[in-house]
């Protein structure tokens, strides 16, 4: 064989490699393009890691491929390429600066795998048959999540099938489960709002490709795909997507080439309309609950209307495109006021309201109520009409109540009655007229109508609000609508003053507050989850941000911000130079508005947390990168016009190769460590389900061994994602074996010395374990928790509260925090009392109730301020009764007491003791001046305990008043336990009393009532068994 015979073969050869490697890669890309959606959208750990192991290998066979194409030209050809890269940069530079190292490289991870995806696809999708086999396979996958999600709705038959299937395959539990609830679709992603998003961008590039196929059956399919997306986009009842279309459809009209912008526009309002309708009234039926049958022919009739709609909505775009813009002007504004005119007629279209009780023999609450935004410090009128009955005299007939909202309300609940008035049987229809008036801080107003007694109802209709200065009408109040739309409503109406908006506003404040701290580098992937506690404003949980320009900054700092600035600005102007130079097409059209609906909406919800949005997005620009490499000249990329020698880009190349293989087999690495310790970690849990320890040690340890960074496996983590209250850590396991052989030595066994000195040891690695962590607790409520947990457990008390203390800094407003430090406080006085150390007792007595000031401190900052828990109170009682009678300790019986005043428990700080609650505000005032309770009464009403006194059957206990000055009427009332109030007995300036408990209490608790008829300062009050001292 000759040389020049050889070399053609080797040549030959090498193309066929290369043609195999590249139907892989393809193929390879495809799959990972496909499936991620369905895995609960990427959201948890145990689905990224196995993902990023598949992204990283493949991308590495790409860039084997790559350097044995012998590609000349440079690695990175645009700014787009850069700045994907920048991603990937910065989150690794944030590491150096990060809360929490190991989230921060899992999140660096993560911008790895974008990055390898993005390129690959930029690579690879050189030809338009590429192309579109990915966007087919973006389509399809959306496709399927849209019918698990509709399936779901209807009852999920077709979703059982599938989790049998895939638990024949291996899979423990459901794969698909949590798709549909509230009456909203979830489906795989398992979250509406982010559901919502993907589906509308998808929706999309589903409409740009229907309009490139000219096959009749190609656009029967898609426009029959574009159906399912765009329903369950609607039935994912997302407020934001949905408001965000119009925007995103306006962005389109801009994008779409000027000879096709009517026609793409008329695809997608057309291609929606069936879609949108249908909605609606299949909504019903599933709020309904019945009618299923005929939402499922509904939905049948419109997949086959979407489907010829499909076919022949390209003539009609082409007709509706051939007609004078001036024309579309005047037809766009007529459409709008039409829209606006019939859109207020639906909404506010109402029938009369029927509240009814005439056939029930009980007395029970029906109302009807509607929230009305309203100017504060503003006098109005409430007007309507009714028509009440009754079937015997009563009471009343109806009533009607007037509440004010401010915005605390709104997120907390609650509200202020303004005005109320019950009202008798109306002559026949009469009209009502109720004036009232808003305070300085309302922002709704709530009218509430309702029917209490059997026999009565009561018709309502026409019910308005009248402005009284004026006599206008400012608003009229739909109480049930026409077309039975108030749930929809409802969610629309208000919308800014709805407790979801107000408080993700909240959260960018906060949010805002970390990043002034960590504006330059960040704190690292992960930050919020760490830091939000600290600077909330109230005690929120939030995992993500629900912003994710904010959440990148968060965790980037001010690099991440620029670079992301970079990508929007870089994106816009290409795709104008794009379009300027008149190569927009309507794909291309549509792939920009798709990367601009999914990166709206990611600004107002955290849908870019799970990472299968973020790979639909990169995967967008990549499929844009491609677009602009092809049309654009090197020349129009200003970062690439310099001048390059062939044999320098060559070089530059392959260098480029060599590192991206190293980095590569870096991240494949750590991605690969992490799931086989994740592995080892769930084999420790199985074992220990089965009570084999040791194998449970063995496989907690090799998990430690391969995964340092994770901390979860020496202190515990949870295993069940949705069971937080089991915790698997190599501590725990060794706790489980140490109790294990107390109870065998107990029991006269012996244990071999062998395996005591291996348990010593694995004690002894467990405490280097430990110091390692504790310099990695700065800023994390988890691991202060968890040290403080293992130094009480381990008998290590001080530096047990010494955690806890920076646990509680890091998240103040946590009840259960404080009860845990009051605890200990209280175990160790119990200690230090018992063993006769009174100064040490002293001490922690003093610790334990300065918490009340501290909190109380801690409150001032705090929009919801919280409340101790009532274990808190029972402690702190027994802590100050100890304090007030220090002088006679050794005789005190603090369990003896039940409960005791502490004037000065006002955490939340809202002047009214904490322990005790006004019966009727009206009539009853308690305040407090940290010393005494001050009772200001307008007539005979009682006060109650806020925190249920325990009390057990059989026993007796005293009531002890302490009143400045002698009462006129006293008196103490226990529900459930005493059929009428009693009287006091005056006994040495205290009132006194002794209850005889004969009825079974409530095992949560009883309430104990004062019934008082005038003001008075009471100094003390308190409940013991009458054994007590």
């Amino acid at each position: 064989m000759s040389r020049k015979e050889q070399t053609r073969r080797n040549i030959t050869k090498k193309e066929n490699i290369l043609k195999i490697l590249r139907i892989f890669l393809i193929a390879a890309l495809t799959i990972i393009i496909f499936y991620p959606p369905y895995l609960q959208g990427l959201y948890f750990e145990k689905h990224v890691l196995p993902t990023q192991i598949i992204v990283f290998t493949v991308f590495i066979i790409f860039l084997i491929y790559k350097w044995l194409k012998n590609d000349n030209t440079p690695f990175f050809k645009t700014p787009l390429e850069y700045v994907c890269l920048g991603f990937v940069i910065v989150y690794f530079i944030s590491i150096f600066a990060a809360v929490h190292t190991r989230s921060a490289i899992t999140e660096w991870l993560k911008y790895c795998m974008y990055f390898a995806v993005f390129y690959m696809i930029s690579d690879l999708a050189d030809n338009l048959k590429t192309k579109l086999l990915f966007l087919w396979t973006i389509i399809i996958s959306a496709f399927g999540v849209s019918v698990i999600g509709l399936d779901a709705a209807f009852g999920g038959n077709f979703v059982r099938i599938l989790n049998k299937f895939f638990n024949q395959l291996g899979v423990k539990g459901d794969l698909f489960f949590g798709l549909y609830s509230n009456n909203r679709i979830h489906s795989t992603l398992q979250y509406a709002n982010a559901l919502a998003s993907y589906l509308m961008a998808v929706f999309f590039v589903t409409v740009g490709l229907l309009m490139f196929y000219n096959k009749w059956w190609q656009k029967a399919i898609l426009g029959a795909i574009s159906y399912i997306l765009f329903l369950v986009f609607m039935l994912t009842q997302s407020r934001g997507a949905q408001l965000l279309f119009p925007v995103v459809l306006i962005i389109l009209l801009i994008a779409a080439p000027k000879e096709n912008k009517i026609n793409t526009v008329t695809h997608v309002l057309i291609l929606a309309l069936p879609a949108g309708i249908i909605s609606f009234i299949i909504n019903v039926y599933f709020v309904s609950g019945d009618k299923i049958s005929k939402a499922i022919i509904l939905l049948i009739c419109g997949l086959i209307l979407n489907s010829l709609i499909g076919i022949v909505i390209k003539s009609l775009g082409g007709i509706l495109q051939k007609i004078n813009w001036k024309i579309y002007v005047a037809l766009l504004a007529v459409v709008i006021l039409a829209a606006g005119v019939v859109g207020n007629y639906v909404i506010n279209s109402s029938v009369p309201v029927e509240l009814s009780l005439m056939n029930s023999e009980e007395n029970k609450t029906v109302s009807v109520s509607k929230e009305i935004a309203l100017r504060p410090n503003k006098d109005y009128i409430l007007r309507f009409e009714a028509e009440s009955k009754m079937l015997d005299e009563k009471p009343y007939s109806f009533f009607v109540r007037i509440y004010s909202k401010n915005l605390r309300n709104i997120l907390f609940g609650g509200s202020k009655l303004l005005y109320r008035q019950n009202i008798m049987k109306t002559n026949g229809l009469e009209q009502i007229d109720i004036p009232f008036s808003t305070q300085e801080d309302t922002r709704l107003i709530n009218a509430n109508f309702a029917i209490y007694y059997s026999g009565t109802s009561v018709t309502i209709k026409n019910a308005s609000v009248i402005d009284a200065e004026t006599g206008k009408t400012v608003k009229n109040i739909v109480l049930k609508n026409k077309y039975n739309l108030d749930e929809i409503i409802s969610r629309f109406q208000n919308i800014f003053l709805q407790r979801s908006l107000v408080s993700r506003a909240i959260f960018y404040k906060d949010g805002l507050k970390i990043f002034l701290d960590y504006w330059l580098l960040g704190a690292g992937g992960g930050a919020w989850s760490y830091l939000y506690r600290q600077y909330q404003s109230y005690n929120y949980n939030s995992n993500q941000a629900h912003n994710y320009p904010l959440q990148l900054a968060i965790e980037t700092g001010i690099l991440g911000l620029i670079n992301l600035a970079c990508l929007v600005i870089i994106i816009i102007v290409f795709y104008f130079k794009y379009y300027k130079k008149g190569n927009s097409d309507n794909i291309s059209a549509i792939i920009f508005t798709s990367i601009a609906a999914l990166f709206m909406h990611s600004v107002i919800d955290f849908d870019f947390s799970e990472s299968s949005i973020l790979l639909l997005f990169w995967s967008l620009i990549a499929l844009f990168n491609k677009e602009l490499l092809e049309r654009l000249l090197l020349e129009d990329f200003k970062m690439l016009s310099i001048k390059r020698k062939n044999k320098f880009v060559n070089a530059n190349s392959k260098v480029t190769v060599y590192i991206g293989i190293t980095f590569s087999i870096i991240t494949l690495y750590f991605s690969s460590i992490f799931f086989v310790a994740s592995t080892y970690a769930w084999k420790s849990f199985v074992s220990l389900q089965d009570n084999n320890i040791d194998t449970a040690i063995n496989m907690m340890e090799k998990a430690i061994k391969f995964d340092r960074f994770n901390e979860k496996y020496v202190l515990g983590y949870n295993p069940i994602a949705n069971r937080p209250d089991i915790k698997v850590g190599l501590i725990n396991i060794l706790f489980i074996k140490n109790d294990i052989y107390e109870r065998a030595q107990k029991r006269g066994e012996q244990i071999p010395d062998l395996d005591l000195y291996q348990f010593q040891k694995q004690l002894s690695n467990v405490d280097l374990y430990i110091r390692k962590i504790e310099k990695k607790a700065k800023n994390n409520l988890f691991l202060t928790t968890d040290l403080a947990n293992y130094y009480f457990n381990t008998g290590e008390i001080d530096k047990g509260l010494e955690f806890l203390d920076l646990a509680i800094s890091y998240y103040p407003f946590e009840p259960s925090l404080w009860n845990a430090k009051i605890d200990v406080c209280c175990q160790l006085i119990a200690t230090y009392f018992n063993n006769g150390d009174y100064k040490k007792a002293e001490e922690y007595l003093e610790r334990c109730l300065n918490a009340i000031k501290e909190a109380s401190e801690i409150n001032k900052n705090n929009l919801n301020p919280f409340l101790f828990n009532a274990e808190s109170v029972e402690l702190l009682q027994k802590m100050k009764y100890l304090k007030d009678n220090w002088i006679i300790k050794e005789s005190c019986d603090v369990n003896s007491i039940i409960h005791y005043s502490i004037c000065d428990l006002d955490v939340n700080n809202d002047g009214i003791p904490d322990q005790w609650k006004s019966g009727n505000t009206e009539l009853i005032n308690v305040a407090t001046d940290g010393n005494n309770l001050l009772i200001t009464s307008f007539g005979r009403a009682f006060l109650y305990t806020n925190y249920p006194i325990i009390i057990e059957q059989g026993k007796t206990y005293q009531i002890e008043v302490k009143t400045k000055d002698d009462l006129q009427y006293l008196t103490y009332y226990i529900p459930g336990i005493m059929s009428k109030a009693m009287s006091f007995t005056r006994e040495d300036g205290n009132y006194k009393a002794e209850l005889l408990v004969e009825n079974n209490p409530d095992s949560n608790g009883n309430q104990l009532r004062l019934y008082i008829e005038s003001d008075c300062v009471i100094e003390s009050i308190i409940v013991k068994e009458k054994n007590g001292i």
